[in-house]
């Protein structure tokens, strides 16, 4: 084998490494890309009903996190959680 014929063997697996180290380094950092999904609207029919007036008429108070707190018929002066 010649120095030519050496060094085209050389190059063409500095190549072949490069393209699969290439490969490799954008699939390892695939991660940090964004991938953009289409954002769908949430819909919620005007029949939804959340709350009939009796549950409504025995909420104490909602928190900052979504839990609900409604008066038991016992004791009307402790709330009970609900979530």
């Amino acid at each position: 084998m010649n120095k030519k014929q050496r060094n085209l063997v050389f190059k063409t697996i500095f190549v072949v490494f490069l393209f699969f180290g290439s490969s490799l380094f954008l699939v390892g950092c695939s991660w940090m890309l964004p991938i953009s999904s289409p954002e769908s609207e949430l819909v919620i029919p005007e029949t939804t009903k959340i709350l009939d007036s009796e549950t409504l008429a025995s909420l104490a108070k909602v928190d900052p996190d979504g839990t609900l707190f409604f008066f038991t018929t016992d004791r009307p002066s402790s709330p009970t959680e609900c979530r």
